[in-house]
């Protein structure tokens, strides 16, 4: 098959990605609800609201499937914002959710553990991590098998992981235990499809969601 016809049908199938992923946002907490919308999206309240809408929500879900999201280290961190170098050299400007600029789609706070799974840098509480297949491991790791997670059953789990001053945790269990038909058990013992689903559903309560990219220097 041709590159332009490859091309033509990665965009199309993105673009319905995209798409699915929008429709899948109608059951998160909107403002009114126990946990701010802040709390429940990024971990914290230090930052204005990413807004896009379905047609730019499309363009950087392409975007970042083309060329990922590495990070070779950070320059500045700000409200809704991150500035960071590529392994190029080029400097660049990342907006989008919290967890999706740091590579981080757990929110992994930055300290001894990120820096031991090869964090590179801090947005002054999340660590950043190299490439998002980087984070994604450090947070399964980290549930899966860590000593603090790893003989607890899932909703205690996941109330251990996200405490409930910071989120409306029966919601949050709920989506995550849909996941894997209900079934409550030991962290370890989850397949390894299980651990998949978990980690998918979780990353969709933490609110990642790819942004836009400016290209600074």
């Amino acid at each position: 098959m041709e590159a332009k016809n490859v091309l033509i049908l990665t965009a199309g199938s993105l673009l319905i990605f995209a798409a699915w992923r929008s429709m899948q946002t109608e059951d998160m907490p909107t403002e009114g609800d126990e946990s701010s919308w802040w709390d429940w999206q990024s971990g914290s309240v230090d930052e204005p609201e990413q807004e896009t809408n379905f047609l730019e929500d499309a363009v950087n879900t392409i975007t970042n499937a083309i060329s990922g999201n590495n990070i070779a280290s950070v320059v500045e961190a700000g409200p809704g914002y991150l500035v960071v170098t590529r392994p190029d050299g080029t400097t660049a400007k990342l907006k989008g959710s919290r967890n999706w600029r740091n590579n981080n789609p757990g929110n992994i706070e930055y300290g001894s553990y990120s820096k031991s799974m090869g964090a590179v840098g801090t947005d002054g509480r999340f660590a950043v991590f190299p490439t998002y297949a980087a984070g994604r491991r450090a947070k399964e790791a980290l549930i899966f098998e860590g000593r603090n997670y790893v003989g607890l059953n899932l909703s205690a789990a996941i109330r251990r992981y996200a405490p409930e001053t910071e989120n409306v945790v029966e919601w949050y269990q709920k989506t995550v235990l849909a996941a894997v038909g209900g079934v409550d058990k030991p962290m370890n013992t989850y397949s390894a499809g299980e651990r998949q689903a978990i980690m998918n559903a979780m990353e969709k309560v933490e609110g990642f969601k790819p942004g836009s990219v400016t290209v600074l220097a």
